[in-house]
């Protein structure tokens, strides 16, 4: 994590909240009135039913009208934007599964959106326990005093749950993804004045994929009729409990499908798809990286372009706490896959980390989104098989491709540099268009070149053995290590 030592306070969601992220902890204020009536409840959940996680919470202070509580930080701060649609859905059942939790005991959620939750590894955790309120506490928030129609705890659900929550998933399932990102991205709750509409996937949906965003439009009018009746029957019964179950059917109706690309099978592909104990199958790369992340003061690491995250994995193993990024989709949802299977200690965003996503404020001010930059680091960066795609493929700059790859490490990069004369640039031109277009311009793209280039801003290079003998690693210490900042689970 590279946010700085200087506390960050994100703007409140209510009137008199206030929360502040440290590098080890972070403050959170809400109001007094309920919390004396939630914290027994929630209490009782964390030690009853583990199925609901919930950010741990200790009262630091208190007044006549507030408390402030306490949180330890989770080492990862990552938004829905950044999830795969696996990770969606868990956190929309989170929500489920926390409503049928507190609803027989008068209790409900006076906002459900994916912003609550964070991932702790592949476990998604409600961040945001200021939302559980008594049901009479509806009544006095200025966003549902216009909404009659339904039973304001539906009215929550209808405002927050069906636009960030089930239409991306709709939209996931229908095999549109990549724009249910970019929607909850563009329209992130309270940073516009409007919700999303459907004209604004459509904007985003290129036309060969028109019959995707129908199928996709399909499935969340049925959804909305399915609420619909659920809400209907809130509004006879009052019976918060089969409101819950009947989101939960709506949700499990919209489990993606698993998705794949053309990379999802790159590890298998190559022959590298070993188990993680060292046998004489596994190659120098792999031996290579496995004893360099086995370094004791290594704690985090970041896997730049993990595809379906082998070396993410392997670092899991070896105790790390792992954060993987890649661009391809499909290969983030294997990933969260297999690591949900195995218990490992990873969380895979899809993100692109040489184009940081900014940060993103409320439309009347105050800072809503961490910008990535700041929120994706580690003690360790790898950087494998990503170089060469930067700078002969995209035509990226040699020293700026690197310099972009060194800034989230705080300790430690591992970046793998491909020589000209390697296979893959001989054989498939394709991936390399800017060095097919003109190879002069690439006079300059060296291993001699790469190292004067790290040299120049403060590392230390030392190069070992890749796979196969036209690549190398380039293992960087930076001269003067960035502090190390608090890792909390």
């Amino acid at each position: 994590m590279k946010i700085s030592s200087v506390d960050i306070e994100i703007a409140a969601g209510e009137p008199g909240g206030r929360l502040i992220i440290a590098a080890d902890h972070v403050l959170r204020r809400i109001d007094r009135t309920p919390w004396r009536e939630v914290e027994p409840l929630l209490a009782h959940i964390v030690t009853t039913d583990h199925s609901i996680s919930l950010v741990g919470w200790q009262q630091v202070s208190a007044d006549a009208e507030s408390v402030t509580l306490r949180h330890p930080r989770l080492r990862q701060i990552a938004y829905p934007h950044e999830w795969c649609a696996e990770m969606l859905l868990e956190a929309a059942r989170l929500h489920c599964r926390l409503l049928a939790a507190i609803a027989p005991c008068g209790f409900t959620l006076k906002d459900a959106h994916p912003w609550n939750v964070l991932f702790d590894g592949i476990r998604p955790v409600f961040v945001d326990i200021g939302s559980v309120v008594p049901v009479g506490t509806l009544s006095k928030l200025d966003y549902l005093r216009y909404r009659p129609r339904r039973p304001l705890a539906a009215a929550v659900f209808h405002l927050m749950f069906l636009p960030f929550f089930v239409c991306p998933l709709a939209f996931h399932q229908a095999g549109l993804g990549n724009t249910a990102r970019q929607v909850l991205w563009a329209y992130a709750l309270n940073s516009t004045h409007r919700l999303p509409r459907l004209t604004d996937y459509l904007s985003m949906v290129p036309p060969r994929h028109w019959h995707r965003f129908a199928r996709a439009v399909l499935t969340m009018r049925q959804a909305n009729r399915k609420f619909n009746k659920v809400a209907a029957a809130l509004a006879r019964d009052g019976s918060l409990s089969q409101f819950a179950a009947g989101l939960s059917s709506i949700v499990e109706s919209l489990a993606p499908l698993p998705a794949s690309s053309a990379y999802t099978s790159y590890y298998a592909a190559k022959g590298e798809e070993h188990d993680f104990d060292i046998t004489e199958s596994w190659n120098a790369k792999q031996i290579n990286v496995k004893s360099l992340l086995a370094i004791p003061e290594i704690v985090t690491v970041l896997d730049i372009a993990c595809n379906t995250g082998w070396y993410a994995r392997l670092a899991a193993r070896l105790g790390k706490r792992v954060t993987a990024v890649d661009v391809d989709a499909a290969c983030i949802g294997a990933l969260y896959r297999t690591a949900t299977d195995e218990s490992e200690d990873i969380v895979p965003l899809v993100a692109n980390i040489l184009a940081p996503s900014p940060a993103r404020h409320h439309y009347n001010g105050g800072l809503l989104l961490i910008d990535s930059s700041q929120r994706l680091g580690g003690d360790a960066v790898l950087a494998l098989g990503i170089l060469h795609h930067l700078v002969l493929g995209s035509g990226m700059a040699l020293r700026d491709a690197l310099r972009r790859l060194a800034a989230p490490a705080k300790r430690l990069l591992i970046v793998e540099f491909v020589a000209l004369e390697d296979s893959v640039v001989v054989d498939e031109p394709g991936f390399f268009a800017a060095f097919s277009r003109n190879r002069e311009d690439f006079a300059g793209y060296s291993l001699q070149e790469a190292c004067a280039a790290l040299d120049v801003n403060h590392w230390d290079v030392k190069l070992m053995p890749s796979y196969p003998s036209t690549r190398t690693l380039l293992v960087c210490s930076r001269r003067v290590p960035i502090a190390r900042l608090p890792a909390n689970s």
